[in-house]
């Protein structure tokens, strides 16, 4: 189901390319938009069990740019799923990378590999925050 058609009647390339809230019509998700989203969000992590349907469903976010709404449902996930813990945080990592916050990022990662995370794929992702933070500063 391509959800953000479903629900702005926009495809979801046209969606992806605006992942901001604005009152400036077309230059990002209105107020009404982002509402009806986060609705949307909510309604998702409250009708199903599943915690792969939750799981997609925050990585659509991720895919889409929506990044707030990302953290939200992992965030989400990791207290009703605990065993997705260490999975829910190395993506609330990535959200905080493509966000620009990279410390944030790293922290993410840090407790991700504590919990049980891939160590290789952590130590690469934190070596990549590492160095896009080097270049911001």
């Amino acid at each position: 189901m391509n959800f953000l058609k479903n629900l702005f009647g926009k495809s979801k390339t046209e969606q992806a390319a605006y992942g901001f809230v604005s009152e400036t019509p077309g230059k990002g998700l209105s107020p009404e938009e982002a509402s009806a989203l986060q609705e949307q969000l909510q309604s998702v992590l409250t009708s199903t069990n599943d915690v792969h349907t939750k799981i997609n469903y925050a990585a659509r976010l991720m895919t889409s740019q929506q990044y707030e709404l990302c953290i939200q449902a992992y965030e989400k996930i990791a207290e009703d799923h605990p065993e997705e813990r260490a999975t829910c945080e190395s993506q609330i990592g990535v959200a905080h990378f493509f966000l620009g916050d990279y410390e944030k990022a790293i922290q993410f990662y840090k407790q991700a590999l504590e919990h049980g995370e891939d160590a290789d794929m952590m130590a690469d992702n934190i070596a990549e925050a590492e160095e896009a933070l080097a270049k911001k500063r």
